[in-house]
């Protein structure tokens, strides 16, 4: 049976809302995923000695680009533009 809580439109896949086991398993997996990448770019920094401001910066525009792709200010977007595009363009 799912849970009321996670029986929301956005969160159906296939017409079935989520159950909480559903959830739990897909963050879990997402989680891991998130953590493997995070052990595998730090031990390729380690290793290829990369300096401490470009990992800074990868990480200031990784975090740019979750606050843009996510978070939703339509009044703000086009003035964002520039930035966000200056950002992506060093890497």
């Amino acid at each position: 049976m799912a849970n009321p809580i996670v029986s929301r439109a956005e969160l159906a896949i296939g017409g079935k809302p989520m159950t909480v086991k559903g959830v739990i398993q897909k963050t879990s997996l997402l989680l891991g995923l998130s953590a493997i990448t995070g052990v595998g770019f730090f031990f390729y920094a380690l290793m290829a000695g990369l300096s401490q401001g470009f990992i800074t910066m990868a990480a200031f525009g990784v975090c740019a680009l979750l606050v843009s792709r996510f978070y939703h200010l339509n009044h703000t977007k086009p003035n964002l533009c520039g930035a966000l595009c200056t950002l992506e363009g060093i890497f």
